[in-house]
């Protein structure tokens, strides 16, 4: 941020997003607490929404803050990488079944802000595991704050964490870009493949 507009800009976009976030701390939606694996998630994209929000402020369009947004993530994501903390297999695994088993929880629709998806095992060839969001949480919220054309930049961040964590996802369309719902397939150590409005491919330094 500092290189595109400079240092008094990005010092002051720092304080008006901190309390942009304050502000929206109290409207976060419940949806399960730490029971919930998506939880996480949900925090993490209103981080991402009082950045655009602040974004949008100071008249800088969807496309160009959403830019902005990857190359953040881009780079706290190399950071992980390089960094001799990282999680270790048995995290992801514990990760993994709860997902399956919030999947049930998801379909009762006991939180209305909260993701509804179904969780697949695969057979190891075609994927090793899978989902079909067919509501998120993350999309809902959005819309209502009116910040529903920007989700495709946090959909893209799918692109860049299974590249980095070399997760194979297979995508074929998403919620936020028209489609009936989110096709999630995972499989270790293949390439990425994910169709998306949003060129990460692009990004540039």
């Amino acid at each position: 941020m500092v290189s595109k507009y400079g240092q008094e800009f990005a010092d002051e976009f720092v304080f008006e997003a901190l309390n942009e976030f304050e502000k929206l701390i109290p409207n976060i939606p419940y949806i399960g607490g730490d029971a919930n694996p998506f939880t996480g998630q949900l925090l993490f994209s209103v981080q991402f929404l009082a950045f655009y929000n602040v974004m949008r402020q100071k008249g800088i369009n969807k496309d160009e803050g959403g830019i902005v947004s990857l190359k953040m993530f881009r780079d706290w994501l190399d950071s992980l990488v390089h960094s001799e903390n990282n999680a270790g297999t048995s995290d992801d695994d514990v990760y993994l079944q709860q997902l399956k088993e919030w999947a049930s929880v998801s379909q009762e629709r006991l939180y209305p802000g909260d993701w509804v998806y179904e969780f697949y095992e695969g057979d190891g060839t075609d994927f090793d595991v899978g989902q079909d969001i067919v509501e998120c949480a993350i999309l809902k919220l959005y819309r209502e704050y009116r910040m529903a054309d920007v989700v495709p930049y946090i959909c893209a961040m799918d692109i860049l964490l299974s590249e980095a964590g070399q997760s194979g996802l297979h995508r074929t369309k998403t919620l936020a870009e028209g489609g009936n719902k989110c096709d999630f397939r995972f499989k270790i150590g293949r390439k990425t493949v994910v169709r998306s409005t949003v060129l990460v491919e692009a990004l540039t330094d």
